[in-house]
């Protein structure tokens, strides 16, 4: 209500302001397109503002996602100016009518485009402190908080962050510290160039978080705080609280009213549990039961993941067709995987046997057709794809010759392509060697994660087929990094 009359008063005045701007305007010439200097002034001067922001925001955006924040700084300047000198100089051509007109005012151009740069500026380095404000800890009383990787929501309504309200002062206070340190800081470059020449270490990864934190005078403020992978433990902790897993993780009595069924999902495998059914619904109640059971005891695995991902849950209702909650079935939640086995669902429960594999592949994503053409350095793009690194050409790390020398002492292993029907072939490494079989099973995820991006958990990647004794192909994926490098080497003989 209080945002309509505020919008209603802005529109009100804008139009009196717009009646009066026609009433008092001269009568146009011609070769002018309007008359009126003051209007022309402040409407050029506007236009100019939004333009040469929005040229900073776009290129900045862009680049800072390819090449890190110096590099999106430069970018942002270059946007800003070109949109701001563009959208002047046209709005000159429109009010005088005149092509010829785009430099008529260089000096005015200028001093507008400077302006609108130091705007920029301002907002990009927070000159006003808006960022980095951070009250004192005797004047937060509640901190509300969403963070929109995190949950397990089908849909928002834009008020999800008024869901959970923390209260822990101490928590409260170390979260905000840490959030605001990262504006008050340089932070490191995620671009490739970052990693070192391949250190081994992946490049972080972020994610934001909605914040609302009210004060003893009963005044609150909004902010969007970003939480880094190599400094996410005050994030953490405010994210595995009681208060904020019960509202955006847990199976409540009300989700279980409107549940009309289950759906189980891993790896072309689907079984749907129908409420309609007495003994299915005991079934449904006992699988979030022991969800709950597992969310209760171990609440970081919900946030940063626990082992492999088995399958994948999906709680549906007559609203929402394709799902309204979505589970994710990890290796370490011991309470739902036993629910699943004494329900008869030990498939979407259990990881697949060592003794039931005959091969796996481990496939690259350069084809045959590609190296044919040339210019294609194939253990640059595996490396890439499955992010390992290593320590090759390093500092610290193996010379060429040892990296040659483990290739050499690694188990026999063959490079071959795989081809389906006329498709083009993809090359992959062929692993039938038992020990190693056991071994990569042992870090394979049947399914993708849905809360697989950003700062808590590694990303789930690269395309691994588990064939089965009884040639069934099942695909699996893997942590980015956690591929043994061996493997990876194995690409280059």
């Amino acid at each position: 209500g209080t945002w309509i009359l505020v919008n209603l008063v802005i529109a009100t005045l804008l139009g009196v302001l717009a009646a009066y701007a026609y009433e008092k305007r001269p009568s146009e010439l011609a070769e002018q397109g309007v008359k009126n200097k003051p209007l022309k002034f402040m409407a050029q001067v506007a236009a100019t503002i939004g333009a040469g922001m929005g040229g900073w925001l776009l290129l900045y955006a862009i680049s800072d996602d390819i090449s890190g924040q110096k590099s999106a700084c430069a970018w942002g300047v270059f946007g800003c100016l070109l949109a701001a000198v563009l959208v002047f100089g046209v709005m000159d051509i429109i009010f005088r009518m005149d092509f010829k007109a785009f430099f008529a005012h260089k000096a005015l151009m200028a001093v507008t485009s400077a302006a609108v740069l130091l705007l920029c500026f301002g907002f990009c380095f927070d000159w006003v402190g808006y960022d980095t404000y951070l009250p004192e800890k005797d004047r937060i009383v509640a901190i509300s908080v969403f963070a929109p990787n995190r949950n397990i929501l089908h849909s928002y309504s834009g008020k999800e962050i008024e869901r959970v309200t923390l209260t822990d002062t101490d928590k409260i206070y170390e979260f905000l510290e840490n959030a605001v340190s990262h504006y008050r800081t340089e932070t490191p470059d995620s671009s490739e160039e970052a990693i070192g020449n391949r250190t081994g270490e992946l490049p972080y990864r972020t994610e934001t978080i909605e914040v609302k934190v009210t004060l003893d005078s009963g005044r609150s403020y909004y902010r969007e705080y970003r939480v880094y992978s190599y400094d996410y433990e005050p994030a953490l902790a405010i994210l595995t609280s009681e208060e904020y897993m019960n509202a955006f993780f847990r199976i409540s009595e009300s989700d279980l009213e409107s549940v009309t069924g289950i759906r189980l999902e891993r790896n072309g495998h689907t079984a749907i549990l129908q409420k309609s059914q007495n003994i299915t619904e005991e079934k449904i109640r006992k699988i979030c039961d022991a969800y709950n059971q597992d969310l209760k005891e171990q609440p970081e695995i919900f946030i940063c993941g626990g082992g492999r991902v088995l399958a994948t849950m999906t709680l549906e209702d007559n609203t929402y067709r394709s799902g309204y909650r979505y589970l994710t079935v990890y290796e370490d939640m011991k309470h739902t995987r036993e629910a699943l086995e004494e329900c008869g669902y030990g498939l979407f429960a259990e990881p697949i046997a060592a003794e039931d594999v005959e091969e796996i592949r481990i496939e690259s994503n350069v084809w045959i057709s590609e190296l044919k053409e040339g210019n294609i350095d194939l253990l640059e793009r595996v490396r890439d794809q499955y992010a390992v690194y290593g320590t090759e050409g390093t500092m610290e790390g193996n010379s060429s010759q040892s990296v040659m020398d483990e290739k050499i002492m690694a188990p026999q292993a063959t490079v071959e392509s795989w081809t389906d029907g006329e498709a083009d072939e993809a090359v992959y490494v062929s692993v039938t060697d038992e020990a190693e079989m056991k071994e990569l099973l042992e870090l394979l995820s049947y399914c993708y994660d849905y809360h697989s991006t950003g700062a808590f958990q590694r990303e789930l990647v690269g395309d691994i087929q588990i064939i089965t004794k009884d040639r069934n192909a099942v695909y699996a994926h893997i942590y980015e990094g956690a591929l043994p490098e061996k493997y990876v080497l194995r690409f280059q003989e």
